[in-house]
């Protein structure tokens, strides 16, 4: 009885480490990538009143959620302090001004769609914990 009890531990155990295995998988195949930073950043975690699925990367909500008007706040992304937002490559400096002149200028953006990336994982693991007794 005891041996079947610490087989029955060790079995739930191992399918426990395949799904979380499984969830990092699927999560990783869902990131957005550019440098591979963000992917490399990303952390499952088993706690004691759950499991965590982090990343240390400030950008990784923007990527999760959207921006402007994908985003939370549904509206375009317009500049605080200057006439425009400015980014890209350097092309120079203006000789009137002196300001460096970047490769895109806008006065506002639409943002950028939400990834859902952690979103949809933590429902694959959801469903693949529902389903435990049926996972190998």
């Amino acid at each position: 009885m005891v041996k079947d009890i610490k087989f029955l531990k060790e079995d739930i155990e191992q399918k426990l480490k395949n799904i979380m295995f499984d969830t990092q998988r699927e999560i990783l195949q869902n990131t957005p990538v550019d440098s591979g930073r963000l992917r490399q950043s990303i952390k499952l975690e088993d706690k004691k009143d759950g499991i965590l699925i982090s990343s240390n990367i400030p950008y990784a909500l923007y990527l999760e959620v959207g921006t402007g008007i994908f985003g939370p706040k549904k509206q375009r992304i317009t500049p605080k302090t200057k006439k425009a937002l400015a980014w890209g490559k350097d092309l120079g400096t203006s000789e009137k001004t002196g300001a460096v002149k970047k490769e895109f200028v806008r006065t506002s953006v639409a943002g950028i769609k939400p990834r859902y990336f952690f979103f949809n994982g933590s429902k694959y693991l959801e469903n693949r914990l529902k389903n435990i007794d049926k996972n190998k």
